[in-house]
């Protein structure tokens, strides 16, 4: 086999095997189970002005960063 043919070859399989099949894709595709939690993050903090950057974290323009508590 040529070069040309195995490299040909071991392209096709590496493409078959990181496919997104139709049984086993979730539902907006491969990256979509990764953006689940950035999509939650509702406003917060004081009359809802921040933004939340994970788990009680809060942080705003004018307010600074909350973390810990419950606003």
């Amino acid at each position: 086999m040529s070069c040309k043919a195995l490299a040909v070859c071991l392209l096709g399989l590496l493409a078959l095997s990181s496919a997104c099949y139709i049984q086993n894709c979730p539902i907006g595709g491969k990256r979509a189970v990764l953006d689940m939690d950035i999509r939650k993050c509702l406003p917060c903090g004081p009359r809802n002005k921040g933004h939340c950057f994970g788990p009680n974290i809060c942080c705003g323009e004018e307010l600074g960063c909350y973390i810990g508590t419950s606003e």
